[in-house]
């Protein structure tokens, strides 16, 4: 399942749909249309949004699998990082 189908997903069964889905994530109508289309990228901050309001039906792992979040003890997220691959250095000729 993709980050959007999961998000649309939680937006489809959530009371009063897009319009309460976007007032509670203090985004526009727009913004989450835009989010289930898979036209703008779900940001850090979204994400910590939508799985305190969907109470972890969609987790941040769901909507942005490129990080590694961290969490405390309660499962709290308490921040994350971004995965680095290193490129092999230039040979120099």
């Amino acid at each position: 399942m993709t980050p959007a189908n999961a998000f649309a997903g939680f937006v489809a069964t959530y009371p009063g749909g897009r319009d309460a889905v976007a007032k509670a994530l203090t985004c526009s109508r727009g913004m989450v249309g835009h989010l289930i289309s898979g036209r703008r990228q779900f940001s850090e901050d979204m994400a910590t949004k939508i799985e305190a309001l969907s109470a972890g039906e969609v987790s941040c792992e769901t909507i942005r699998p490129d990080l590694q979040w961290e969490r405390d003890s309660t499962g709290r997220v308490t921040g994350y990082r971004v995965s680095v691959v290193a490129q092999p250095a230039a040979i120099a000729a």
